[in-house]
């Protein structure tokens, strides 16, 4: 069945995600790779390192990385596999995997853009068929480093054991600072049971807002039109298929 297209102004996302053998070579790649991006026609783009939950150097993983660019329509998107960054990472890649996403909510802004489109409230319940994704990313104040932190572990905890995850890692532009997840859901209603009521999640939010920890943040639900590849073992396709099976991390 086709995907239903997306609304006027909402763009094509696209997350690629690679395991390499060589770390040194990927970090090369990060500080080369800025130019053809700038070159590509995306609309918004980052390289990403990715991390486990607890977003310090220590947590992060040297042999993966990731490319998210977002595309005026699905045709132009098309083009992305010919960028030559897409090229040199699938060269350097011992695994690597597609993912074809379209925004259904978003909230916030990265970098200053709002690259998911403007703010949109989240879809009603039931509104979303099948997996959907999340990305959250926000910039720490300079006063909130140390109190975050501490927060982190237990909703790593929750995240680790939430019914209905399919796939988490963390993403940033640099392993401290600049702190993000991506994660994939059974569904919908997987995702808010844990945004709403997860309680070290919630209780971590309030604080944040509280406190005011974060210069920026985002968070944007997607719904995934399509996977391919490999991704941490498993046939990338498994994340878009509405069936329901274990959770792989």
């Amino acid at each position: 069945m086709s995907p239903t297209p997306a609304p006027d102004g909402v763009p094509t996302v696209l997350l690629h995600v690679w395991r390499v053998r060589s770390p040194g070579r990927a970090l090369l790649r990060m500080g080369l790779d800025q130019v053809h991006l700038r070159r590509s026609g995306a609309t918004f783009w980052q390289l990403l390192g990715t991390a486990g939950a607890g977003f310090g150097l220590r947590d992060a993983d040297l042999h993966r990385w990731a490319l998210l660019t977002c595309w005026p329509s699905r045709e132009q998107a098309a083009r992305a596999d010919d960028l030559v960054t897409v090229r040199r990472w699938e060269q350097l890649a011992v695994e690597s995997a597609r993912l074809e996403l379209r925004p259904v909510g978003t909230r916030g802004r990265w970098a200053g853009a709002a690259p998911f489109g403007p703010d949109t409230e989240p879809p009603a319940p039931g509104a979303v068929v099948g997996p959907v994704a999340a990305i959250t990313r926000a910039r720490l104040g300079r006063r909130a480093s140390r109190d975050f932190r501490a927060s982190v572990a237990p909703v790593a905890g929750e995240l680790a054991a939430a019914r209905g995850l399919r796939f988490t890692m963390g993403i940033g532009e640099r392993p401290t600072g600049l702190l993000g997840t991506f994660s994939v859901w059974e569904g919908d209603d997987a995702l808010r049971r844990f945004a709403h009521h997860a309680p070290a999640h919630v209780a971590v939010a309030r604080q944040s807002r509280r406190n005011e920890w974060f210069a920026e943040e985002l968070f944007s639900r997607f719904a995934v039109v399509e996977a391919r590849g490999t991704l941490a073992g498993r046939p990338a396709a498994n994340f878009a298929s509405p069936a329901t099976d274990r959770p792989s991390r």
